[in-house]
């Protein structure tokens, strides 16, 4: 309910993969690299790629919306997904107590443990 509450009051109503769908291949990546450049442009790991690259990373990425408490993964879980955050800001925890251990503002990433563990 939450989700849906706030993605109204941005009044993003629309589906945003049909009109993706609809557009022409290279129409669809200036789009996504559109959308994505900010947070992309942030990440060090991307700082010496091209465009040609970015748009092939931005046409990869999947949006996915958390809300205040929701856990993105669980303190000991290997994450299986690189987390590129664009908005707001992601608390690590500890797994024992849920102690605040630090706090990330965007725009940052994390989860990268994963992709190479």
């Amino acid at each position: 309910y939450r989700y849906y509450e706030r993605k109204f009051s941005r009044k993003k109503v629309f589906d945003e993969d049909t009109i993706m769908a609809d557009l022409s291949t290279t129409l669809r990546k200036e789009v996504c690299l559109h959308k994505c450049k900010e947070v992309l442009r942030h990440m060090p790991f991307l700082r010496h790629t091209n465009r040609a690259g970015l748009a092939w990373v931005a046409l990869r990425l999947r949006k996915q919306v958390y809300l205040g408490g929701d856990y993105v993964f669980v303190a000991g879980e290997i994450p299986s997904d690189l987390y590129l955050l664009a908005e707001g800001e992601v608390e690590l925890l500890s797994g024992k107590s849920d102690d605040v251990l630090t706090s990330l503002p965007a725009p940052t990433y994390f989860g990268d443990i994963g992709l190479v563990e």
